[in-house]
């Protein structure tokens, strides 16, 4: 391989780098990944866990127990005993989810996912509200 040929070639493949950068997706501070879950193809939030705590259960044990193992709180529960997560830095989502799942205080667990609405709306001022 020739000098012109290795400089074209790392060229190319700083352009790539950039373009990658460029082109990832940010919501809330957070980079937006693709994955599989349950099946299905989704988009999430990378490293934020949302959940539901068992009725029967007390929320600040359960606080508690979730701020002693390193997770942060993004957003408190509300009414209905949902809450966001942030994990330990270096574990692993899935996994972490999997492991919550496992306790008795946790209704269900799942990644923060990202929809996209398919519709639009059939009102001459929707782009008009500030709501």
């Amino acid at each position: 391989m020739n000098k012109k040929t290795f400089c074209v070639l790392i060229t190319l493949w700083v352009i790539l780098l950039s373009f990658n950068n460029i082109s990832s997706r940010i919501f809330q501070g957070k980079a937006i990944k693709r994955g599989f879950w349950e099946g299905k193809e989704i988009e999430y939030l990378d490293r934020e866990i949302m959940f539901k705590v068992r009725n029967a259960y007390s929320l600040s044990k359960t606080k508690d127990f979730l701020l002693s193992k390193g997770f942060k709180f993004v957003e408190p529960f509300d009414e209905l005993s949902i809450g966001r997560i942030d994990i330990p830095e270096g574990e692993d989502l899935f996994m972490a989810i999997e492991n919550l799942k496992q306790k008795d205080f946790i209704d269900w667990a799942e990644p923060t996912m990202i929809c996209h609405m398919n519709l639009i709306p059939n009102d001459q001022y929707f782009g008009k509200q500030w709501g």
